[in-house]
């Protein structure tokens, strides 16, 4: 993710920092996103893979899942904090 620039009391102007210092540093914390392969889920995903979380994603769809895991997983945060986890909730 790109720098973001944010106005902070202590800087009296604007400060550009990066998405760890701007939102949240969670290196070491584990999430499971439902729905990760699209949408917001997708969007979640990586925001906290991008903060720093090993991310866990879930959905219906063996294919959205597979391809949304290989696009996630290509980003350079994401290297080995990223597992795929098709789910089946009965039949449809």
């Amino acid at each position: 993710m790109s720098p973001v620039a944010i106005d902070t009391p202590k800087s009296h102007g604007v400060q550009t920092l990066d998405v760890r210092e701007a939102v949240m540093d969670l290196t070491g914390q584990v999430v499971l996103i439902t729905g990760g392969s699209r949408g917001l889920g997708r969007a979640f995903a990586e925001a906290l893979l991008a903060a720093g979380a090993r991310v866990a994603i879930t959905a219906r769809s063996s294919r959205e899942l597979h391809e949304t895991a290989v696009q996630l997983a290509s980003a350079k945060t994401a290297f080995k904090s990223l597992r795929s986890i098709p789910a089946s909730f009965g039949h449809r």
